[in-house]
Protein backbone atom coordinates (compact mmCIF):
# COMPACT_ATOMS: atom_id res chain seq x y z
CA UNK A 1 0.00 0.00 0.00
CA UNK A 2 1.47 3.37 -1.08
CA UNK A 3 0.82 6.17 1.40
CA UNK A 4 -0.56 9.08 -0.60
CA UNK A 5 -3.25 11.31 0.90
CA UNK A 6 -6.28 9.86 -0.97
CA UNK A 7 -5.13 6.33 -0.11
CA UNK A 8 -4.59 7.22 3.55
CA UNK A 9 -7.97 8.89 3.76
CA UNK A 10 -10.06 6.37 1.83
CA UNK A 11 -8.35 3.06 2.59
CA UNK A 12 -5.65 3.07 5.28
CA UNK A 13 -7.04 5.22 8.12
CA UNK A 14 -10.26 3.30 8.68
CA UNK A 15 -11.45 1.48 11.83
CA UNK A 16 -11.25 -2.08 10.50
CA UNK A 17 -12.09 -5.07 12.67
CA UNK A 18 -10.27 -7.83 10.76
CA UNK A 19 -8.12 -6.11 8.12
CA UNK A 20 -4.38 -5.47 8.36
CA UNK A 21 -2.93 -2.94 5.90
CA UNK A 22 0.54 -3.76 4.54
CA UNK A 23 3.08 -1.77 2.57
CA UNK A 24 3.79 -3.47 -0.76
CA UNK A 25 6.41 -3.46 -3.50
CA UNK A 26 5.29 -2.22 -6.91
CA UNK A 27 7.65 -2.64 -9.87
CA UNK A 28 5.90 0.10 -11.84
CA UNK A 29 6.42 2.63 -9.05
CA UNK A 30 10.13 1.79 -8.96
CA UNK A 31 10.26 2.32 -12.72
CA UNK A 32 8.37 5.62 -12.48
CA UNK A 33 10.73 6.82 -9.74
CA UNK A 34 13.80 6.02 -11.87
CA UNK A 35 12.30 7.77 -14.93
CA UNK A 36 11.56 10.88 -12.87
CA UNK A 37 15.06 10.96 -11.34
CA UNK A 38 16.72 10.61 -14.74
CA UNK A 39 14.45 12.68 -16.97
CA UNK A 40 12.31 14.76 -14.59
CA UNK A 41 9.29 13.26 -16.31
CA UNK A 42 6.27 11.75 -14.55
CA UNK A 43 4.99 8.62 -16.29
CA UNK A 44 1.35 8.64 -15.24
CA UNK A 45 0.65 5.32 -16.94
CA UNK A 46 3.22 3.68 -14.66
CA UNK A 47 1.89 5.51 -11.59
CA UNK A 48 -1.58 4.09 -12.22
CA UNK A 49 -0.41 0.55 -13.03
CA UNK A 50 0.62 -2.16 -10.60
CA UNK A 51 2.75 -5.29 -10.86
CA UNK A 52 4.60 -7.14 -8.12
CA UNK A 53 5.63 -10.47 -9.75
CA UNK A 54 3.98 -12.13 -6.75
CA UNK A 55 6.60 -10.69 -4.39
CA UNK A 56 4.09 -9.36 -1.87
CA UNK A 57 2.57 -11.76 0.61
CA UNK A 58 -0.89 -10.24 0.90
CA UNK A 59 -4.37 -11.64 0.35
CA UNK A 60 -5.94 -8.76 -1.59
CA UNK A 61 -4.43 -5.72 -3.31
CA UNK A 62 -6.40 -2.45 -3.05
CA UNK A 63 -5.38 0.24 -5.55
CA UNK A 64 -6.40 3.86 -5.94
CA UNK A 65 -7.05 4.87 -9.59
CA UNK A 66 -4.91 1.87 -10.52
CA UNK A 67 -5.00 -1.31 -12.57
CA UNK A 68 -3.14 -4.45 -11.51
CA UNK A 69 -1.23 -6.78 -13.82
CA UNK A 70 -0.95 -9.31 -10.99
CA UNK A 71 -2.90 -12.57 -10.77
CA UNK A 72 -3.53 -11.91 -7.08
CA UNK A 73 -7.10 -10.72 -6.25
CA UNK A 74 -7.36 -6.95 -6.48
CA UNK A 75 -9.85 -4.11 -6.19
CA UNK A 76 -9.53 -0.46 -7.14
CA UNK A 77 -11.13 2.76 -5.93
CA UNK A 78 -11.36 5.42 -8.65
CA UNK A 79 -12.27 9.10 -9.04
CA UNK A 80 -13.18 9.40 -12.74
CA UNK A 81 -12.60 6.26 -14.82
CA UNK A 82 -10.52 3.13 -14.96
CA UNK A 83 -8.09 3.15 -16.65
CA UNK A 84 -7.11 6.64 -15.52
CA UNK A 85 -6.03 7.87 -18.98
CA UNK A 86 -9.45 7.64 -20.63
CA UNK A 87 -9.44 10.47 -23.16
CA UNK A 88 -9.09 8.16 -26.13
CA UNK A 89 -8.76 4.50 -26.97
CA UNK A 90 -5.20 3.17 -27.29
CA UNK A 91 -3.64 -0.28 -27.37
CA UNK A 92 -2.41 0.36 -23.80
CA UNK A 93 -5.92 1.17 -22.64
CA UNK A 94 -7.14 -1.94 -24.48
CA UNK A 95 -4.82 -4.06 -22.36
CA UNK A 96 -5.66 -2.23 -19.13
CA UNK A 97 -9.36 -2.72 -19.79
CA UNK A 98 -8.79 -6.43 -20.35
CA UNK A 99 -7.16 -6.54 -16.91
CA UNK A 100 -10.21 -4.89 -15.32
CA UNK A 101 -12.40 -7.48 -17.06
CA UNK A 102 -10.15 -10.33 -15.87
CA UNK A 103 -11.06 -12.69 -13.04
CA UNK A 104 -8.31 -11.29 -10.78
CA UNK A 105 -10.13 -7.93 -10.64
CA UNK A 106 -12.85 -8.47 -8.05
CA UNK A 107 -14.38 -5.00 -7.57
CA UNK A 108 -14.02 -1.43 -8.82
CA UNK A 109 -15.28 1.19 -6.40
CA UNK A 110 -16.57 4.52 -7.71
CA UNK A 111 -16.30 7.61 -5.51
CA UNK A 112 -19.81 8.74 -6.38
CA UNK A 113 -22.85 8.28 -8.61
CA UNK A 114 -21.20 10.78 -10.96
CA UNK A 115 -18.05 8.66 -11.22
CA UNK A 116 -20.13 5.50 -11.69
CA UNK A 117 -22.06 7.11 -14.56
CA UNK A 118 -18.88 8.35 -16.27
CA UNK A 119 -17.37 4.85 -16.13
CA UNK A 120 -20.57 3.35 -17.56
CA UNK A 121 -20.60 5.82 -20.46
CA UNK A 122 -16.93 5.14 -21.15
CA UNK A 123 -17.53 1.39 -21.26
CA UNK A 124 -20.56 1.66 -23.53
CA UNK A 125 -18.78 4.00 -25.93
CA UNK A 126 -15.33 2.39 -26.16
CA UNK A 127 -15.52 -1.13 -24.68
CA UNK A 128 -19.02 -2.56 -25.07
CA UNK A 129 -17.49 -6.07 -25.25
CA UNK A 130 -16.45 -5.69 -21.59
CA UNK A 131 -19.56 -3.88 -20.35
CA UNK A 132 -21.34 -6.81 -18.73
CA UNK A 133 -18.24 -8.18 -16.99
CA UNK A 134 -17.03 -4.84 -15.66
CA UNK A 135 -20.38 -3.27 -14.77
CA UNK A 136 -21.10 -6.33 -12.59
CA UNK A 137 -17.98 -5.45 -10.54
CA UNK A 138 -18.89 -1.78 -10.03
CA UNK A 139 -20.13 -0.31 -6.77
CA UNK A 140 -20.20 3.10 -5.08
CA UNK A 141 -18.59 4.00 -1.76
CA UNK A 142 -18.42 7.69 -0.88
CA UNK A 143 -15.26 8.80 0.95
CA UNK A 144 -15.35 8.51 4.74
CA UNK A 145 -15.32 11.54 7.00
CA UNK A 146 -15.23 11.57 10.79
CA UNK A 147 -17.07 14.28 12.71
CA UNK A 148 -14.78 17.13 13.75
CA UNK A 149 -17.28 18.34 16.34
CA UNK A 150 -20.03 16.38 18.07
CA UNK A 151 -22.54 19.22 18.31
CA UNK A 152 -23.12 22.61 16.69
CA UNK A 153 -22.97 24.10 20.20
CA UNK A 154 -19.19 23.55 20.12
CA UNK A 155 -18.82 26.28 17.50
CA UNK A 156 -17.90 29.71 18.87
CA UNK A 157 -18.85 32.37 16.33
CA UNK A 158 -18.84 36.17 16.23
CA UNK A 159 -22.50 37.03 15.67
CA UNK A 160 -21.66 40.59 14.65
CA UNK A 161 -20.15 39.46 11.33
CA UNK A 162 -20.60 36.64 8.81
CA UNK A 163 -17.23 34.96 8.30
CA UNK A 164 -16.55 32.99 5.11
CA UNK A 165 -13.61 30.68 4.30
CA UNK A 166 -12.25 29.67 0.89
CA UNK A 167 -9.60 26.93 0.68
CA UNK A 168 -7.87 26.05 -2.59
CA UNK A 169 -4.37 26.26 -4.00
CA UNK A 170 -5.72 26.67 -7.56
CA UNK A 171 -7.28 29.97 -6.59
CA UNK A 172 -9.00 30.77 -9.89
CA UNK A 173 -10.50 27.35 -10.59
CA UNK A 174 -11.86 27.25 -7.01
CA UNK A 175 -13.80 30.48 -7.53
CA UNK A 176 -11.41 32.73 -5.65
CA UNK A 177 -11.76 35.72 -7.96
CA UNK A 178 -15.56 35.64 -7.87
CA UNK A 179 -15.58 35.20 -4.09
CA UNK A 180 -13.27 38.17 -3.55
CA UNK A 181 -15.43 40.41 -5.74
CA UNK A 182 -18.71 39.36 -4.12
CA UNK A 183 -17.45 39.86 -0.55
CA UNK A 184 -15.88 43.18 -1.54
CA UNK A 185 -19.16 44.36 -3.07
CA UNK A 186 -21.19 43.34 -0.04
CA UNK A 187 -18.71 45.02 2.32
CA UNK A 188 -18.88 48.22 0.26
CA UNK A 189 -22.68 48.06 0.50
CA UNK A 190 -22.37 48.14 4.28
CA UNK A 191 -22.79 44.48 5.17
CA UNK A 192 -20.65 42.99 7.95
CA UNK A 193 -18.87 40.22 6.04
CA UNK A 194 -15.37 38.80 6.06
CA UNK A 195 -13.56 36.33 3.78
CA UNK A 196 -10.45 34.36 4.79
CA UNK A 197 -8.49 32.72 1.96
CA UNK A 198 -6.13 29.75 2.35
CA UNK A 199 -4.19 29.40 -0.92
CA UNK A 200 -0.71 29.42 -2.41
CA UNK A 201 -2.15 30.92 -5.63
CA UNK A 202 -1.26 28.20 -8.11
CA UNK A 203 -2.10 28.54 -11.76
CA UNK A 204 -4.29 25.86 -13.33
CA UNK A 205 -4.85 24.53 -16.85
CA UNK A 206 -8.56 25.34 -16.90
CA UNK A 207 -9.10 29.05 -16.33
CA UNK A 208 -6.13 30.07 -18.54
CA UNK A 209 -5.04 32.74 -16.07
CA UNK A 210 -1.50 34.16 -15.93
CA UNK A 211 1.02 35.28 -13.32
CA UNK A 212 -0.17 38.82 -14.02
CA UNK A 213 -3.72 37.76 -13.12
CA UNK A 214 -2.43 36.40 -9.81
CA UNK A 215 -0.67 39.65 -9.01
CA UNK A 216 -3.80 41.63 -9.90
CA UNK A 217 -5.93 39.45 -7.61
CA UNK A 218 -3.45 39.84 -4.74
CA UNK A 219 -3.55 43.59 -5.28
CA UNK A 220 -7.35 43.52 -5.22
CA UNK A 221 -7.25 41.60 -1.94
CA UNK A 222 -4.76 44.01 -0.34
CA UNK A 223 -6.94 46.97 -1.35
CA UNK A 224 -9.87 45.39 0.47
CA UNK A 225 -8.08 44.18 3.59
CA UNK A 226 -10.92 45.30 5.86
CA UNK A 227 -13.13 42.51 4.50
CA UNK A 228 -10.64 39.98 3.07
CA UNK A 229 -7.60 38.34 4.66
CA UNK A 230 -5.08 36.22 2.79
CA UNK A 231 -3.64 33.49 5.00
CA UNK A 232 -1.48 31.87 2.30
CA UNK A 233 -0.43 28.33 3.21
CA UNK A 234 -1.35 26.93 6.60
CA UNK A 235 -0.99 23.29 7.76
CA UNK A 236 -3.88 20.91 7.15
CA UNK A 237 -4.75 20.59 10.85
CA UNK A 238 -4.95 24.37 11.13
CA UNK A 239 -7.30 24.46 8.12
CA UNK A 240 -9.62 22.00 9.90
CA UNK A 241 -9.55 24.16 13.04
CA UNK A 242 -10.33 27.23 10.94
CA UNK A 243 -13.34 25.49 9.41
CA UNK A 244 -14.83 25.15 12.90
CA UNK A 245 -14.35 28.87 13.56
CA UNK A 246 -16.14 30.29 10.50
CA UNK A 247 -19.81 30.57 9.55
CA UNK A 248 -19.62 29.26 5.99
CA UNK A 249 -17.18 27.69 3.54
CA UNK A 250 -17.12 28.75 -0.12
CA UNK A 251 -16.40 26.32 -2.95
CA UNK A 252 -17.77 27.95 -6.11
CA UNK A 253 -15.42 25.70 -8.07
CA UNK A 254 -15.31 24.92 -11.77
CA UNK A 255 -12.96 21.91 -11.43
CA UNK A 256 -13.40 19.14 -8.85
CA UNK A 257 -13.92 15.41 -9.05
CA UNK A 258 -15.37 15.20 -5.56
CA UNK A 259 -14.76 17.92 -2.96
CA UNK A 260 -13.10 16.68 0.24
CA UNK A 261 -13.27 20.19 1.68
CA UNK A 262 -17.07 20.03 1.55
CA UNK A 263 -17.02 16.95 3.80
CA UNK A 264 -14.52 18.56 6.17
CA UNK A 265 -16.61 21.73 6.42
CA UNK A 266 -19.83 19.79 7.04
CA UNK A 267 -18.05 17.68 9.67
CA UNK A 268 -17.25 21.01 11.37
CA UNK A 269 -20.91 22.03 11.36
CA UNK A 270 -20.13 24.61 8.69
CA UNK A 271 -22.47 24.74 5.69
CA UNK A 272 -21.04 25.18 2.19
CA UNK A 273 -21.92 27.24 -0.85
CA UNK A 274 -20.73 25.23 -3.86
CA UNK A 275 -21.34 24.78 -7.55
CA UNK A 276 -23.06 21.66 -8.89
CA UNK A 277 -20.27 19.99 -10.89
CA UNK A 278 -19.39 16.28 -10.73
CA UNK A 279 -20.15 14.79 -7.28
CA UNK A 280 -20.89 18.07 -5.49
CA UNK A 281 -24.73 17.81 -5.81
CA UNK A 282 -24.46 14.38 -4.12
CA UNK A 283 -22.78 15.81 -1.02
CA UNK A 284 -24.15 19.36 -0.90
CA UNK A 285 -27.69 20.56 -1.47
CA UNK A 286 -30.21 23.18 -0.36
CA UNK A 287 -30.98 21.20 2.80
CA UNK A 288 -27.49 21.39 4.31
CA UNK A 289 -25.99 24.19 2.19
CA UNK A 290 -26.43 26.16 -1.01
CA UNK A 291 -25.86 25.16 -4.65
CA UNK A 292 -24.93 27.32 -7.64
CA UNK A 293 -26.06 25.82 -10.95
CA UNK A 294 -23.54 26.33 -13.77
CA UNK A 295 -23.28 25.11 -17.41
CA UNK A 296 -22.03 21.48 -17.50
CA UNK A 297 -21.25 18.77 -20.03
CA UNK A 298 -22.64 15.22 -20.02
CA UNK A 299 -20.05 14.13 -17.42
CA UNK A 300 -20.92 16.95 -15.04
CA UNK A 301 -17.79 19.00 -15.74
CA UNK A 302 -18.06 22.76 -16.18
CA UNK A 303 -18.16 24.05 -19.75
CA UNK A 304 -15.20 26.42 -20.01
CA UNK A 305 -13.07 25.58 -23.05
CA UNK A 306 -13.39 28.93 -24.84
CA UNK A 307 -12.86 32.42 -23.45
CA UNK A 308 -16.55 33.23 -23.98
CA UNK A 309 -17.56 30.15 -21.99
CA UNK A 310 -15.17 31.08 -19.18
CA UNK A 311 -16.65 34.59 -19.01
CA UNK A 312 -20.21 33.22 -18.87
CA UNK A 313 -19.17 30.78 -16.15
CA UNK A 314 -17.48 33.45 -14.05
CA UNK A 315 -20.42 35.85 -14.39
CA UNK A 316 -22.89 33.11 -13.43
CA UNK A 317 -20.91 32.17 -10.30
CA UNK A 318 -20.46 35.78 -9.22
CA UNK A 319 -24.13 36.68 -9.77
CA UNK A 320 -25.49 33.61 -7.97
CA UNK A 321 -23.01 33.80 -5.08
CA UNK A 322 -23.98 37.42 -4.50
CA UNK A 323 -27.71 36.55 -4.62
CA UNK A 324 -27.39 33.63 -2.18
CA UNK A 325 -25.44 35.64 0.39
CA UNK A 326 -27.47 38.85 0.13
CA UNK A 327 -30.97 37.40 -0.24
CA UNK A 328 -30.79 34.04 1.59
CA UNK A 329 -28.07 34.29 4.24
CA UNK A 330 -27.69 37.86 5.49
CA UNK A 331 -31.43 38.49 6.13
CA UNK A 332 -31.86 35.09 7.83
CA UNK A 333 -28.69 34.34 9.72
CA UNK A 334 -30.41 31.54 11.65
CA UNK A 335 -30.31 29.43 8.45
CA UNK A 336 -26.53 29.12 8.94
CA UNK A 337 -27.08 27.24 12.21
CA UNK A 338 -29.96 25.20 10.78
CA UNK A 339 -27.89 24.04 7.83
CA UNK A 340 -24.82 23.55 10.00
CA UNK A 341 -26.79 21.05 12.12
CA UNK A 342 -28.06 19.34 8.94
CA UNK A 343 -24.46 19.15 7.71
CA UNK A 344 -23.34 17.28 10.82
CA UNK A 345 -26.26 14.89 10.47
CA UNK A 346 -25.49 14.04 6.82
CA UNK A 347 -21.82 13.36 7.57
CA UNK A 348 -22.78 10.94 10.34
CA UNK A 349 -25.39 9.32 8.10
CA UNK A 350 -23.54 9.13 4.76
CA UNK A 351 -19.78 9.13 5.48
CA UNK A 352 -19.34 7.23 8.74
CA UNK A 353 -15.80 5.74 8.67
CA UNK A 354 -16.97 2.60 10.49
CA UNK A 355 -19.61 1.94 7.83
CA UNK A 356 -17.04 2.43 5.04
CA UNK A 357 -14.61 0.06 6.79
CA UNK A 358 -17.32 -2.59 7.06
CA UNK A 359 -18.15 -2.25 3.36
CA UNK A 360 -14.49 -2.68 2.40
CA UNK A 361 -14.06 -5.67 4.72
CA UNK A 362 -17.01 -7.33 2.97
CA UNK A 363 -15.43 -6.64 -0.44
CA UNK A 364 -12.09 -8.13 0.65
CA UNK A 365 -13.75 -11.27 2.04
CA UNK A 366 -15.81 -11.72 -1.13
CA UNK A 367 -12.68 -11.22 -3.26
CA UNK A 368 -11.07 -14.20 -1.57
CA UNK A 369 -14.15 -16.39 -1.91
CA UNK A 370 -14.89 -15.64 -5.57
Amino acid sequence: MHKHYPIIRNIIDLPYDTVKICKIVDIFKLYAHIVYKLFKHVDYRALHSFYDANINRVDVIHLFNGVSFSSRPWVSTFETTLPRNHNHRTFINDYLMSRIASTSCKQIIAFSKSTYAIQERYLKLHYPQYYNKISAKMTIIHPPQKLLIESYSEKVLDNSIVHFLLVGNDIFSKGGLESVRVITQLHNEGYRVKLSIVSIFQLDNITKKSLEDIENLKKEISQNSKSIELLGYIPYKEVLKLMKDVDLVLLPTIADTYGYSVLEAQASGTPVISTDIRALPEINDDVCGWIINIPKDVNGNSICKSEDERVILSNTIQKELYRIIKDDILPRRETIKEKGIKSLQRIERCHNPKTVAQRLEEIYVNALQA
